[in-house]
């Protein structure tokens, strides 16, 4: 059973789940994560009873509500005018929040910093993990991972469960400590257990990677669903790509499908892309190419380069979208300056014949030429060709031969029949 009744308050505010039964997480538990929780737990219970009264909220119950919002709910806009109320309360650390997004005056990163200074000095846990963070980004002072560590090490101390990831983040990645993934995972799971979602994530790709802790597919499936049950939009994604590889869990693409969906609308680009080859290819979902050339468009604004490859055949092809051959070079272009493996071949094919834009055989061979299309087989022929030919490079047989044979390696055949008329030619 719960150590403490959660009756009364909302399950996303439910970030004291301590149920053994439910999570092997209360065996990680501090002393001072114990009464963090407890402590947390009394003034949700205090916080909720005053609104249910109506009665007026001081400074810290608002400063804590406007937390909530920003952390727990993501609602930046509703955070903002609560921390306004709690600055009018002369809120210190609220104030503070009011310079850092710039809540009624102009954004002032240094006076942010100053008013975490001071109430850091009186061991406000959440004044220390504000000021680490500004020494960690350099945001308002000079930035020093060192200091920032320290801070977030005293934060931590008192429970502050983003001052544990912050510290968690800070082992794993060797900034301001020495490197240490066992020592992260420790700090993951203190926060995960009072249900940060960051932390559960972090936890489930040290599990799936085998990074601080034994390799287990099955339990990086579980801290993934326990982001993923709070929205966050990386726990989705990866539980998303576990489902469709069935890893850690048995492979359904119905599911996967589903959680890309999910993270798709909270406008992660790997799950548009993702959710859009689903919908090209039919699988987990019902074929809608239309639907596919959509979710490719999302995700290319975005910049994901396998998007905008995928998006730029759509056009080339006239897939779910009407057929544009300049779109189509305007999109793999963008892909092969991200250095996609496939981009260049299909933007050299463009080149070589004309297509949405103006014939240079020596630009096609540049493209053919790219080390990210040295494993594909079309490419190699192409360029082949294009050595035999002299279009668009110097002729040499030689080199066409060299180019044929590779490219017949990897399961060409034309390749191997001009390989046959380029020796004839005296080549190779």
């Amino acid at each position: 059973s719960n150590i403490f009744s959660l009756e009364g308050i909302p399950i996303n505010e439910q970030k004291i789940i301590c149920a053994r039964e439910r999570s092997p997480l209360l065996d990680h538990f501090s002393i001072s994560n114990y009464y963090h929780i407890s402590n947390l737990f009394c003034f949700h219970l205090r916080r909720t009873k005053n609104k249910e009264e109506g009665e007026e909220l001081d400074a810290e119950e608002l400063f804590q509500d406007a937390e909530d919002e920003r952390l727990v709910r993501s609602n930046m806009e509703r955070a903002k005018q609560i921390y306004t109320l709690a600055a009018s309360k002369g809120h210190s650390i609220a104030i503070g929040r009011c310079y850092k997004y710039g809540i009624g005056q102009e954004k002032d990163a240094k006076k942010a910093a100053e008013c975490w200074q001071k109430e850091a000095n009186l061991g406000h846990p959440v004044a220390l993990r504000a000021l680490g963070f500004c020494y960690d980004k350099g945001e308002g002072v000079e930035q020093d991972f060192l200091k920032a560590a320290e801070l977030y090490t005293l934060s931590a101390s008192f429970g502050d469960m983003i001052a544990q990831y912050n510290l968690g983040c800070c082992y794993d990645n060797g900034e301001g400590v020495a490197t240490d993934k066992k020592k992260a995972v420790e700090f993951y799971l203190l926060a995960s257990a009072q249900g940060y979602n960051l932390a559960q994530f972090c936890l489930g790709c040290c599990y799936e990677n085998g990074e601080g802790v034994e390799q287990d597919s099955e339990k990086a499936v579980q801290y993934y669903e326990l982001g993923a049950a709070q929205g966050h939009v990386d726990s989705l994604h990866n539980l998303g790509l576990c489902y469709a590889n069935g890893d850690g869990v048995e492979k359904n693409e119905k599911i996967a499908a589903e959680l890309y969906s999910l993270a798709a609308d909270r406008g992660d680009s790997g799950a548009q892309h993702k959710l859009g080859l689903y919908y090209e290819h039919g699988r987990g979902v019902e074929q809608n190419t239309k639907k596919a050339a959509e979710l490719y468009t999302l995700a290319a604004a975005q910049n994901d380069a396998y998007a905008q490859f995928n998006l730029g055949l759509c056009y080339k092809y006239g897939r779910g979208i009407e057929k544009d051959h300049k779109k189509a070079v305007e999109y793999l272009s963008l892909a092969v300056d991200q250095k996609h493996y496939s981009a260049a071949y299909h933007l050299g094919v463009c080149y070589e014949y004309g297509q949405g834009v103006e014939k240079d055989a020596r630009m096609a061979a540049q493209l053919y030429s790219k080390p990210t299309v040295r494993r594909n087989a079309r490419a190699l022929f192409n360029l082949g060709n294009m050595y035999e030919t002299g279009e668009g490079v110097r002729k040499d047989y030689r080199r066409a031969a060299e180019l044929y044979s590779q490219a017949a390696r990897l399961g060409s055949d034309e390749a191997q029949y001009s390989l046959g008329e380029c020796y004839e030619k005296g080549g190779g």
